[in-house]
């Protein structure tokens, strides 16, 4: 009786086992043809080894190789070496009972994208007939998890990339694809994210790209670190590329966070929040070449920009710590552009964005120093939602020895200035069209040198009179400050500061003879 059950056990074990093997072949196999067969005509995957276990729910495939072709012309565009793919603990229970594939984790190990822009077909689209349809199940994967990863776009235009990334990680956790989320532009939720990319480079225009040092991106916060937009040519190159004006930039910012931060669409509508932007001592460089051509087209107002941009942006706040800024401009090719600096300036930003309710302000406050040693405060607000694009500017100046405008005003206006400009008020309340500026300002022992355009010697006659109009001080009209007041009409081939610079302009020759 024993040697029989013993037998009977052991004929059921070999069936169990064969049935076992079996199964895994047949798993295989079915996982063999989705892989050639079930991904579509324009997706070829191929690959060196598949192991699979039925009995943990496991499958992992080695040296993973896929490429995307257009449908009109079978053309690659987009490409994908990978070391290793492994999947984990599949939920037969959940499949069977409750409609849903379950996955503990989802590995993908070094992979490495290559998207072709340039070759993709205009008219192409890779959509194919899913072999489960995700219209009728629930996905939920507990861990997805990319490392040593790089991505690679390029556009046929140049030797370098479009997009280049360095070493990268992602992290996912809780991520559920429903029959609803599928039909969403963002098809799946998770719970948090973790992600980590040394480096990227980004090509932004035909004379400029954008570099960074390490990217991350934890719970509800993302960092960037050295971010830098550099251009391609050196000041005197762009000047001899260009057809038209375009600002030689350099900007370079030490580190970038952003808080709470959350990217949604809703209606094909991109949206975008964050309650947070936070810059640390960024360093923006601008030199203009005055002798290429002007670009006439109509540079629109920040309230504009902002109103037309093609998402939804709002930010609550923008702390922006220990700024500097640096404007060149040069006149003529045998003088040497004239310089102004603006540096220390903390700048607290406001309501930053395009999904506010009119009549929601958004508001600038700004400190910091003019030339090195002269305190400034500016204040600008705008509404977005005001077609009119009504604002007000306006600013305070203490302590300004004339002669520190003298790096400007000499090669640019071939004017020099004396004396002391103890404080200057100015407020700007203006739209699109034309502005009103008042003025109040207290000065001593001010002179106007009027310079030769050749040689910039002082001339004379023409300082002479210039100053016979000029109040010397500000007491000279009786009084410890003198008022003044003009208007503006802006010009909108220039741009917006550009209109300030009119405004104040004329405000002086108001308010100092």
């Amino acid at each position: 009786m024993t040697k029989k059950i013993w037998i009977i056990l052991g004929i059921i074990a070999l069936v169990f086992i064969s049935g076992y093997i079996a199964a895994e072949i047949i798993l295989k196999n079915k996982i063999q043809n989705f892989i050639h067969q079930g991904m579509g005509s324009t997706v070829n995957a191929q690959y060196a080894d598949l192991e699979v276990s039925l009995w943990n729910g496991s499958a992992k495939l080695d040296s993973l190789y896929v490429s995307i072709t257009n449908k009109a012309d079978t053309v690659t565009h987009t490409n994908m070496t990978a070391s290793k793919l492994s999947l984990k603990d599949l939920s037969y229970w959940d499949y069977l009972f409750h409609n849903e594939i379950h996955i503990s984790s989802i590995i993908l190990s070094a992979p490495h994208i290559k998207y072709y822009k340039h070759k993709r077909h205009p008219a192409d689209t890779t959509t194919h007939t899913d072999p489960v349809p995700l219209q009728q199940l629930t996905f939920k994967l507990d861990q997805f998890e990319i490392d040593d990863a790089r991505i690679e776009i390029r556009d046929g235009k140049g030797k370098t990339p479009l997009l280049k990334s360095g070493r990268s990680s992602l992290h996912l956790t809780d991520i559920k694809i429903t029959p609803e989320s599928v039909q969403q532009k963002i098809p799946l939720t998770y719970q948090e994210i973790e992600l980590n990319v040394d480096s990227l480079s980004v090509r932004t225009s035909d004379y400029d790209h954008l570099n960074t040092g390490e990217i991350t991106a934890s719970g509800s916060t993302i960092t960037v670190m050295d971010l830098h937009l550099l251009p391609d040519y050196s000041k005197s190159k762009l000047s001899q590329v260009l057809n038209r004006e375009r600002d030689h930039t350099t900007l370079k910012i030490p580190q970038t966070t952003i808080d709470e931060y959350e990217v949604s669409f809703k209606n094909d509508q991109l949206y975008i929040t964050a309650e947070k932007l936070e810059i640390s001592q960024p360093d923006l460089d601008i030199y203009r070449d005055k002798q290429v051509a002007d670009d006439n087209r109509v540079k629109p107002l920040y309230s504009e920009m902002l109103r037309e941009l093609p998402f939804s942006l709002a930010i609550d706040s923008v702390q922006i710590t220990k700024a500097s800024i640096t404007y060149e401009e040069k006149a003529k090719e045998d003088q040497p552009a004239g310089t102004i600096d603006f540096t220390s300036l903390d700048m607290q930003i406001d309501h930053l964005g395009n999904r506010q309710e009119k009549g929601t302000r958004t508001t600038l406050h700004a400190e910091g120093l003019f030339l090195q040693s002269s305190p400034l405060v500016v204040d600008w607000s705008f509404d977005v939602q005001d077609q009119t694009d009504q604002f007000n500017f306006a600013a305070s100046l203490s302590q300004l020895p004339a002669e520190n405008i003298n790096d400007f005003s000499v090669p640019n206006l071939k004017t020099a200035f004396e004396g002391s400009l103890q404080k200057i008020y100015f407020d700007i309340d203006g739209n699109n069209h034309t502005s009103n500026v008042k003025m109040k300002m207290k000065y001593d022992d001010f002179k106007v040198k009027i310079l030769q355009s050749n040689d910039f010697k002082v001339n004379d006659l023409l300082s002479g009179i210039a100053n016979l109009f000029v109040n010397k001080d500000s007491k000279d009209k009786g009084q410890e400050f003198i008022n003044g007041k003009a208007t503006a009409e802006r010009n909108k081939t220039k741009s917006f500061f550009n209109y300030i610079w009119i405004n104040i302009k004329n405000g002086l020759v108001d308010t100092m003879l």
